[in-house]
């Protein structure tokens, strides 16, 4: 009675939203190593590749952040369209490393926006510029919140 398959119908459809999701969002991002309709999934690590190869070293730092985004985003989207065992948060913390274009950053936070809105929570922290930040949340439908100060202290301080 075992299966034919190690993966089921359902178990590759998800991994071809996967490939969808990051496909789309690497495009909003300005992802620029190589065409984004050449990544895929494996279907053995669940990790994007190219080629058969795990796509790694041959990345600008920025194109690996880019990916990263794409792919933490990417999970938490298909798991609003199908059972998974996701859990519907997801957390960065200073996305704009490596000095990542604006427009990409910009794509990162409406691309948040768009997937929380069907459910799950995005929590974006970072020390960026607050200006940069409103205008990157121009028409992004999201909740802001600014800190003034230290988020965290030593007990007993003010």
């Amino acid at each position: 009675e075992l299966p034919e398959s190690r993966l089921s119908e359902k178990d590759v459809l998800k991994i071809s939203e996967l490939e969808q999701s990051i496909r789309s969002q690497l495009m909003r991002y300005g992802f620029g190593r190589f065409p984004a309709k050449d990544l895929t999934v494996s279907q053995d690590t669940y990790r994007p590749e190219k080629e058969g190869f795990e796509i790694g070293f041959e990345l600008s730092a920025s194109d690996s952040i880019r990916l990263k985004w794409a792919y933490q985003l990417g999970l938490m989207d298909v798991s609003q369209r199908t059972a998974t065992n996701h859990p519907g948060l997801v957390v960065f913390d200073e996305p704009r490393q490596q000095e990542a274009a604006e427009t990409s950053v910009a794509g990162l936070f409406a691309e948040a926006a768009r997937i929380a809105g069907n459910g799950g929570q995005i929590l974006i922290a970072t020390s960026e510029n607050l200006s940069t930040v409103r205008a990157f949340l121009q028409n992004v439908q999201c909740d802001l919140l600014v800190f003034n100060g230290k988020m965290i202290s030593l007990m007993g301080e003010d």
